[in-house]
């Protein structure tokens, strides 16, 4: 999670704490337990922006299948970094989350790092543990 470093010129309703970013490309395999991820945090008040880098797989239409107003999806031409920087233009959250499309946010990921970043004021980026997995095969790293 980072610290925006600038402020933005939306409303107040449309403020969230922490915008989530995935950047997807052809993701129709993890994308929908990606979003079930983020919508299933202890903490709530984020925003979802998933950015489509030009999927031609069904990457879309599992986004949509999402009836949820905190998520918002872009769609863009492939090219990766132009997309994950169109996500960071994008944010209206005080804080970013980037999450990759085919990895998993433990349940309480958002809650643990807003209370680092909100205790500590001058700190402007805060990582966590992972797990990581192949197919039913689990380590903590």
């Amino acid at each position: 999670m980072a610290r925006k470093s600038h402020h933005s010129k939306t409303s107040d309703m449309d403020k969230r704490k922490v915008t989530v970013i995935i950047t997807v490309r052809n993701g129709e395999r993890h994308i929908k337990e990606a979003i079930s991820s983020v919508l299933s945090q202890s903490f709530q008040d984020f925003e979802l922006v998933v950015v489509d880098d030009g999927s031609i797989d069904r990457t879309l239409s599992e986004v949509l299948a999402f009836d949820d107003p905190r998520i918002r999806l872009i769609y863009k031409s492939h090219h990766y970094v132009d997309s994950l920087n169109t996500g960071l233009s994008e944010a209206r959250g005080e804080y970013i989350a980037i999450l990759d499309h085919d990895d998993l946010m433990m349940p309480n990921r958002l809650e643990c790092q807003v209370k680092v970043m909100d205790t500590f004021k001058d700190l402007t980026v805060c990582g966590g543990r992972m797990a990581v997995f192949k197919d039913d095969d689990i380590s903590n790293t």
